[in-house]
């Protein structure tokens, strides 16, 4: 069975260049496929290559296909979702998702 997760975010860049987040991964759930795409806002232009401005915000998309077992309606989903930028750094957010 296959579970699909969607996680969409809104990330800041504190530093004084351009970061690109390079990769994306679920911490405590084995993904069969990740896809996630970089904007400058909601509804806006998206891409993987898309660099987050110094001291500015970008929405990040991400879904994740994970095998395991089904969640009933209603039931959280949780893990810390882990962002990986173009020097190396990662970034961890806990994430908790309802299924309908």
């Amino acid at each position: 069975m296959m579970l699909q997760i969607v996680v969409e975010l809104e990330v800041t860049n504190r530093t004084d260049r351009d970061i690109r987040i390079v990769r994306t991964r679920l911490h405590d759930h084995a993904t069969e496929q990740t896809v996630f795409t970089v904007g400058s806002h909601r509804g806006g232009r998206f891409t993987k290559d898309y660099p987050v401005r110094p001291h500015m915000r970008a929405h990040v998309m991400a879904m994740f296909f994970v095998n395991g077992r089904r969640h009933a309606p209603g039931q959280a989903f949780s893990d810390v979702i882990i962002l990986g930028d173009d020097e190396g750094n990662e970034h961890r957010l806990k994430i908790g998702v309802r299924g309908r």
